[in-house]
Formats: C-alpha cells, structure tokens, sequence
C-alpha cells in the first residue's frame, strides 16, 4: 500500500449529554485530507448512530488528519497534523 494513501483521523465532539468524546480512524485509499475528513465524519456518524446516539456527532465537532508512513527503518510514523476543521 502507498503510504501517501493512510490516514490517522481523531474526530473529537462534544455529545449532548456534554461529555468529550475522541474517535479515531486508520482511513485508507484516499488522495487527500478533504476526502479523508469526510470519510472520518461519516465513520463517526454511523458509530453514533450504532451505540443510539442519534445527533451526537453534530456539537463542536472536529478533525485532525496525520498522514501514515514508514520510516526508513521499517517504523512507522506520523506526520505533523495536516488538518483541523470544525
């Protein structure tokens, strides 16, 4: 896989009920960090509507996109924060 196409996403939110929540998402396959907030959003959005929190993705939300790669050791690593969009 192209390292240039993986995403660490942290969605963060404050739910009704007032509480901070910080999701994360490993998001493959897309070239850029428009695509890959918006995949991230609609991760988050299903997760919610999954644990019945219908509505609770939608206060304060936002996302922080780092890409993924493979340092020349065979580590892996991330890169500064490429996005922060509310």
């Amino acid at each position: 896989m192209n390292d240039a196409n993986r995403w660490l996403v942290e969605v963060r939110f404050t739910c009704e009920e007032g509480r901070f929540v910080r999701l994360f998402y490993m998001v493959d396959n897309f070239p850029d960090c428009a695509q890959v907030s918006s995949a991230a959003h609609a991760r988050a959005d299903a997760e919610c509507e999954r644990r019945g929190k219908r509505g609770a993705a939608t206060f304060s939300r936002q996302v922080q996109v780092q890409a993924v790669f493979n340092d020349p050791l065979r580590g892996v690593g991330l890169s500064a924060p490429l996005a922060l969009t509310v």
